[in-house]
Parts: C-alpha cells; sequence; structure tokens
C-alpha cells in the first residue's frame, strides 16, 4: 500500500510540472534530507561549497526565476533573513513586497549552518523578534509561516503548526531542530515561531518522503527541521545586525502569532 501512495504523489508531481513548470517540486538534495525550496526543474546548487553572491542590479532579459523560498524582516534597517540555499549562486535577489519585487543585496551569509542575511533597499516597519536565550524545549508549540509552492498555490502566505520534536537535525546536527509543522518546497528560510511570537529557529529542510518509502516501505509523517535561532542570532551579532530579542512571553493563539508573522514574513526570489 505505501509504494501504490507514492507512485500516486509522483505521478501527481508529474502532472503538477507539466501543467505548470514554474511550480515543478525538483529541489536540492542532501542524502535524505530535501531542502524545503521551491525550484522549478532543477536542483539548487552545492550547499557548503559554491561561495556566496552578491547583486544589486537590475536583471536583464535573460535571466529568469529559477527558485524561491521565505525569508522574514528581522530590523526596521531592512535586514531579511533567509536560508543560505534560497539565494545562493542567485544572480539576482527579488523580495516580494505590497506585491511588487524589490531588488535585495546580500550582505551576509553562514553556508555550514545555511543562513543567509539580505538588505532591503528601505527601512522596514515591522520586524520580527528573535527568541532570547532560553533554550527550546522538546514539545514546544511552533507555527510555520511562508510561502509554499507560490506558483503553483498563491503568493500569499500560508501557516502551519506542530510541535518541537526534537532538539537535533538529521545525523544529531547540534544546529538544527526537528518539528513537525509541515513545510514544503518554498518554506526554506520561514520564520519558526514560538508561543509567544517569537523566532525560535528558520525552516530549512524536510525529509525525503519518496527515498524512505524506497527504504523502508513507510512514510514518514512531518519531519522537517530548522536551524536554530541561536545560530541566527550569532549571524546577526557578527554582522553588525540591530535586531530585538525577546524573553518567554504571553502564550499566544495561533492566529494571533500569525496576524504578527504575516507583517515580516516575505517571498524570497532568485533570479539566474
Amino acid at each position: 500500500m505505501p509504494y501504490i501512495v507514492a507512485i500516486i504523489f509522483l505521478t501527481l508531481g508529474i502532472r503538477l510540472a507539466a501543467a505548470d513548470l514554474a511550480a515543478a517540486e525538483a529541489v536540492g538534495q542532501r542524502g535524505n534530507v530535501t531542502a524545503a525550496t521551491w525550484s522549478p526543474g532543477r536542483p539548487a546548487p552545492d550547499k557548503e561549497t559554491a561561495p556566496p553572491r552578491r547583486s544589486t542590479r537590475r536583471s536583464p532579459k535573460t535571466d529568469r526565476l529559477s527558485s524561491g523560498g521565505s525569508g522574514f524582516i528581522v530590523s526596521q534597517s531592512g535586514d531579511v533573513l533567509t536560508d543560505y540555499h534560497v539565494v545562493d549562486g542567485c544572480r539576482e535577489v527579488h523580495i516580494l513586497r505590497n506585491g511588487e519585487p524589490v531588488v535585495a543585496a546580500l550582505v551576509a551569509a553562514d553556508p555550514p549552518t545555511d543562513l543567509a542575511i539580505l538588505r532591503l533597499p528601505e527601512p522596514a516597519a515591522d520586524a520580527a523578534l528573535v527568541r532570547g536565550d532560553n533554550p527550546v524545549k522538546p514539545g514546544e508549540a511552533v507555527v510555520v509561516v511562508g510561502f509554499p509552492l507560490p506558483s503553483l498555490l498563491s503568493t500569499q502566505a500560508s501557516v502551519t503548526a506542530g510541535i518541537v520534536s526534537r532538539l537535533a537535525g538529521p545525523r544529531d546536527d547540534p544546529h538544527q531542530l526537528q518539528i513537525t509543522a509541515p513545510v514544503q518546497p518554498g518554506n526554506s528560510g520561514s520564520p519558526l515561531l514560538d508561543a509567544s511570537g517569537a523566532v525560535a529557529g528558520i525552516v530549512v529542510a524536510k525529509l525525503n518522503g519518496l527515498r524512505i518509502v524506497k527504504r523502508t516501505g513507510t512514510i514518514p509523517e512531518n519531519v522537517n527541521f530548522a536551524v536554530n535561532a541561536r545560530y541566527a542570532r550569532a549571524l546577526l551579532d557578527r554582522s553588525g545586525v540591530r535586531y530585538q530579542t525577546a524573553a518567554a512571553g504571553e502564550t499566544l493563539s495561533t492566529p494571533a502569532i500569525a496576524e504578527q508573522a504575516l507583517k515580516f514574513t516575505v517571498l524570497v526570489q532568485c533570479l539566474r
């Protein structure tokens, strides 16, 4: 039965790609983990060795949208945090603001933790609060806000919820958290928000379901990963970004967390 379901999903993916190549779900892979980045028909570049690129120019007409992800504004100066693999190798990076693409500059990157900082040309009114020194605990409720499969679904952000299931990533990677909140290609760089609405992590990957089905005969459910926010804070500190932290605060409802996050979560587009 699991094999039949996997074949159905694979066939559906092929049909969707044929109907809309801009929404195909080909993504960069690292073993059994798939980067949660939307990419129309090509794998993401090597995340470990490719140098960071900086671009502030306008794209020539030959450039095309080749992948996309999510990000979030982390300072009122216009700094945006996302995953490094979302912007690695891009000739130009656009951030959708008020329905219009704005060119953003890559100002800092940390490939080992898969994080990057972009900068908007204008200040921002709303910025996320980053979780402070209080460590994340297993079982904590979390909310993800981002842009999964924007060309296929919608350019409006989506909201999912779950818990922190483990304090490590694949192969016990200490930089990451394992979460149950559902994510899809396009969610890379999404803020992982704790119960008070502070950023506790940055969505980075999901388990490669088809590979696990082939290996074990079972479909993994809600096994996804986020970079722990403490590593994001380290990159922000090294880069001189003025961001605000939040101590453990009042527990908010999921709609209240989403309402706040929708103001600072952005769609990131990569042009090659």
